[in-house]
């Protein structure tokens, strides 16, 4: 299956196009084999999903989001735009873009803008790109 942008996709299609096996809908970057393939973003925690990915502070998070950064390469990245929305919409494909903003002010100042419940632990900046690698 070939994504288009802008294009809500139920979350069984989504799995079922990138060979997800596992429904765990609460992954923001899905892995497997130990590669990032993926991410699921929501809007009420990533008001930005195209330009930025706020990182909560969570060890899987800090691990998958290392992870990305190192691996450099592009993924297909969808967006929940409401709590209640049972599909996903796909924003393109993306890849890490810089170093992660770490600064702790900054990060608190994005906690407070945003009125986030949890902490962050960075920012990543995102740049699009036409395709996959």
């Amino acid at each position: 299956m070939s994504f288009e942008i802008e294009k809500s996709y139920a979350w069984d299609a989504i799995c079922e196009a990138l060979t997800i096996n596992e429904r765990w809908r609460t992954r923001f970057l899905y892995e497997r084999k130990k590669v990032v393939i993926c991410g699921f973003l929501n809007l009420w925690q990533n008001p930005k999903p195209c330009q930025e990915i706020l990182v909560g502070n969570k060890e899987y998070h800090i691990r998958a989001a290392n992870k990305f950064i190192e691996q450099n390469n592009c993924i297909p990245i969808f967006l929940k735009l409401r709590k209640q929305d049972q599909e996903w919409q796909f924003l393109g494909y993306f890849r890490p873009k810089g170093q992660p903003i770490t600064d702790p002010v900054l990060l608190r100042d994005q906690k407070k803008q945003n009125a986030l419940k949890y902490e962050l632990s960075m920012i990543l900046n995102l740049e699009q790109v036409d395709k996959a690698n």
